[in-house]
């Protein structure tokens, strides 16, 4: 999911707020190029929410965090962001 659209003839995009969803089919591994290589980082990076950096005053500031909460469905997240390990259920604490 990207914050972005993204045009190309390669991929079907749709829209599920706050994030663009592109579709694209892979039939060989020729077909992950260095194009696709580029949107996976970018959506990998979108994931890890490096794009609230680009906001003024960075992830730090009061702006920042309200977009990624409001990005997150408002819910806090515990310990610093991580998403837990998935050994208690997937849940922080």
């Amino acid at each position: 999911m990207l914050v972005r659209a993204i045009e190309s003839d390669r991929l079907k995009v749709g829209f599920i707020a706050p994030r663009y969803v592109h579709r694209l089919v892979l039939r060989t591994p020729r077909d992950v190029d260095a194009e696709v290589r580029a949107w996976l980082a970018e959506a990998y990076a979108v994931g890890e929410r490096k794009h609230l950096a680009a906001l003024p005053g960075g992830a730090g500031d009061g702006a920042a965090r309200a977009l990624d909460l409001a990005h997150d469905g408002g819910r806090e997240r515990v310990g610093g962001g991580a998403t837990g390990s998935g050994e208690d259920g997937g849940h922080d604490g």
